[in-house]
């Protein structure tokens, strides 16, 4: 049987305190009132005789009282012990809840630093592809790289840090084995495009531009460019930038390299030797330009 020390509860509505402390107090009562009346013909002596008597008449009821005094002393203990639980419950999910936004807040600064970051990235590369002729394309881009929703933020934060209103700032498991595992993927796809087997060069090319469709939707991201043409791969309708199959890598790229910037806001964050690979892959400057139309048994891809 649980007895309730409810800490919102004033100690004497507490039902212990007032059926011990009243049932107590009744046998004191009781047991006063009937020693009273067996007393009743005999008179008081107002002296120390008489008040000594009275003590020794009244001791039980006395005895009553004072164990009621103890059992409430207890009572209000326990009482007081709950209530300081309570406190600091309290305290602690007013402190969590404060960490909470306050990491949520943190994450969203780092995340606008890094947008702002990028742009400026963008408008170096941009002047540098109008002094190369193989990228003078790129030049005219509105956008060359990835940039996180930035309506998103909070949707990201909390598939990344799912449990962080219960005090856990540490990423999800999942999300970090998904980057992985779609890394692992694009470094596996990657040299497919180079293969003399056209079939698999398809594969590889289609599988990737999937694949790269959902992780962009899953974390928000976007890569834009102006200029598309449109393929057909094994049924399928794709919007090539450019017209270069090799744009299809570099947007798989160019994702797994904003998250991984962004999962560098976890001071834990360990960068693993595939995306040191991404990383050095994702460089126009140190990439081949595949346009299909190159080459003639390719060259009906395009529609």
């Amino acid at each position: 049987m649980k007895i309730d020390f409810s800490p919102q509860k004033n100690l004497f509505s507490l039902p212990i305190v007032q059926w011990g402390g009243g049932f107590i107090l009744s046998i004191a009562i009781i047991s006063s009132v009937l020693i009273a009346y067996d007393l009743r013909h005999i008179p008081f002596e107002f002296n120390s005789n008489g008040f000594e008597k009275f003590a020794n008449h009244f001791k039980v009821p006395a005895t009553f009282l004072a164990i009621m005094a103890a059992f409430i002393g207890l009572c209000a203990a326990n009482h007081r012990s709950e209530q300081s639980k309570a406190q600091i419950k309290l305290t602690s999910e007013q402190n969590t809840f404060s960490n909470h936004y306050k990491h949520l807040e943190e994450f969203e600064n780092f995340l606008k630093i890094i947008h702002e970051k990028e742009q400026e990235i963008l408008e170096q590369k941009k002047e540098r592809y109008k002094k190369d002729r193989k990228f003078e394309t790129l030049a005219h881009s509105e956008l060359l790289g990835p940039h996180i929703d930035t309506n998103q933020y909070r949707s990201l934060y909390r598939m990344i840090y799912p449990k962080s209103n219960s005090g856990n700032f540490k990423p999800s498991f999942e999300y970090k084995n998904s980057i992985n595992s779609f890394t692992k993927f694009i470094l596996e796809t990657y040299p497919t495009l180079f293969s003399n087997n056209v079939s698999v060069v398809k594969d590889g090319i289609l599988n990737t531009h999937i694949k790269t469709k959902e992780f962009k939707s899953k974390n928000f991201i976007n890569i834009d460019y102006d200029t598309y043409e449109f393929a057909r791969l094994k049924d399928k309708t794709l919007k090539v930038p450019h017209g270069d199959f090799m744009f299809v890598f570099i947007e798989a790229f160019g994702a797994i390299d904003i998250i991984n910037r962004v999962m560098d806001f976890d001071f834990n964050h360990q960068t693993t030797d595939e995306f040191e690979k991404i990383k050095f892959l994702n460089n126009p400057d140190k990439l081949e330009t595949i346009k299909l139309d190159m080459y003639s048994e390719k060259s009906s891809l395009f529609t």
